[in-house]
């Protein structure tokens, strides 16, 4: 079964009972085209009726989130102390030194939660247990998180991997295998940079570490004390667009969703917010913190599409033989790069002619 810190979705081909994290593994012609991206109120990532998400007690181990919670209340200090060494557990426990690592390194304060600790662990445990590693972050926050980089000063490979400049997200040709199957976001980042690492350090399989959740537990409070853990990371599993997971040849892993980290936030009582998360990464190393982010205006701007490249999705889409015959949504690409209804017909009809034509 997986662990609970790779929440990547499993599917199911109910016409062969065969069951895959891949929709590639699953598909085939005689399958029924669904042209629904919302199907019974969740989100259908696969193109057909007859394929669908399993169940998350199926995929997950889930013995630790399901013991029962013994509530009492720790001091903040206390709080981060175990925090940051639950943190660095849930890395410990989950690395694979005979793999590739791939370490999502933004610009912002999470990454450097995520590198703050591994190093520690790098320092500590050597080149042996490192293995393999590169750290990777996406224009146009690569300024920003070189100057992180730098100060650690250590001798691991930093990626810059310039979306903008590369286009693969829209190559219409390669649409259903980043949004695996189909999806209603449509940049993939995370798989498209994958597999152009593959490329440059010939490995098969990697480990991919990110900071993710961050922002979800602590500012926005999607997991308190009024939610079990389970029911938290289930809501997570059945929502959570197939992107960034299942279409990875690896696993993508979130430390933060650990069982233990989980149990520590759920039990201590302690008040959820921002300046709790920027304390932990103080603790971590104070210098930490110093580094500017990327601003979010310039974040937003980054996310722009320009008027040429959307008459070029837009021709794909309307010149697929998806379109041509069951003619859906005949719309003009959203400007900018964020969820909607077209980048799932956009991706399903990428998957059908990979399927019935000549991709």
């Amino acid at each position: 079964m997986e662990r609970v810190e790779v929440l990547r979705q499993w599917y199911k081909n109910n016409k062969t009972d065969k069951k895959s994290a891949r929709i590639e593994d699953l598909m085939s012609k005689d399958l029924t085209i669904c042209h629904n991206p919302i199907k019974k109120g969740k989100i259908n990532h696969t193109l057909f009726d007859e394929i669908g998400v399993m169940n998350y007690n199926d995929v997950f181990d889930t013995k630790e989130l399901d013991k029962p919670l013994n509530r009492k209340n720790i001091s903040r200090k206390e709080f981060i102390i175990k925090y940051i060494d639950l943190f660095r557990q849930s890395i410990y426990e989950n690395w694979d030194p005979s793999k590739m690592h791939i370490i999502l390194h933004s610009s912002g304060f999470d990454s450097r939660i995520l590198s703050g600790i591994l190093l520690r662990l790098y320092n500590e445990l050597g080149d042996s247990w490192m293995g393999k590693s590169v750290l990777l972050c996406y224009t146009p926050e690569e300024d920003y998180a070189e100057r992180v980089i730098n100060y650690y000063n250590v001798d691991i490979d930093f990626y810059k991997y310039n979306v903008a400049e590369k286009q693969e997200w829209t190559d219409f040709k390669n649409g259903w295998k980043c949004a695996n199957g189909a999806s209603l976001y449509p940049q993939n980042r995370v798989y498209l940079s994958t597999e152009y690492l593959r490329n440059i350090y010939n490995f098969k399989e990697c480990q991919i570490f990110s900071a993710g959740y961050h922002n979800e537990i602590f500012d926005k409070g999607y997991f308190n004390k009024n939610i079990s853990i389970k029911k938290f990371l289930q809501s997570y599993y059945i929502h959570h667009y197939s992107l960034f997971t299942s279409a990875v040849n690896g696993d993508i892993i979130y430390p933060i969703l650990n069982p233990k980290i989980l149990r520590l936030i759920a039990e201590s009582g302690v008040t959820l917010n921002k300046k709790l998360r920027l304390d932990i990464l103080k603790s971590i190393d104070s210098k930490l913190y110093s580094f500017p982010r990327m601003p979010d205006k310039e974040a937003r701007l980054s996310k722009n599409i320009d008027e040429e490249l959307r008459k070029k999705i837009y021709n794909d889409y309307k010149n697929s033989l998806y379109f041509k015959k069951f003619k859906k949504l005949d719309i003009n690409p959203p400007s900018v790069i964020a969820y909607n209804k077209f980048w799932y017909y956009w991706s399903s009809a990428s998957c059908y002619e990979k399927l019935f034509g000549e991709l």
